[in-house]
């Protein structure tokens, strides 16, 4: 009988812990949900004074915003890059990296 309590108290704690869990999750994803449509707002305003502009200065900060799309992307293509050659290298020298020979000065100091 007091093992059947206890396993009813352990599911108990763990539909706790879940249900927590969840709102937890809830919460985060309605703040980047609200987020994104603050963003969405802000740049719908910002679209629409630019579309008031003339078309010479529309292709001015359309080029500016798609140089800066390509600026990030290249940055986030190279941090990837370079992350995956760091993984690679270091599964590729999983052998004991080699030992210096002892100097005169170090073998002193061992005696």
């Amino acid at each position: 009988m007091e093992a059947i309590l206890e396993l009813a108290v352990d599911i108990a704690i763990l539909l706790a812990v879940a249900a927590i869990a969840l709102f937890v999750r809830s919460r985060i994803v309605d703040k980047q949900q609200r987020g994104l449509r603050e963003t969405a707002a802000r740049l719908g305003l910002q679209f629409e004074a630019v579309s008031q502009l003339p078309p010479d200065e529309q292709a001015i900060v359309r080029e500016v915003l798609e140089s800066l799309i390509i600026k990030y992307q290249t940055r986030r293509w190279d941090v990837s890059r370079a992350t995956a050659t760091a993984a690679a290298a270091t599964t590729t020298n999983k052998a004991a990296p080699p030992t210096k020979t002892p100097t005169k000065r170090a073998a002193h100091a061992a005696r």
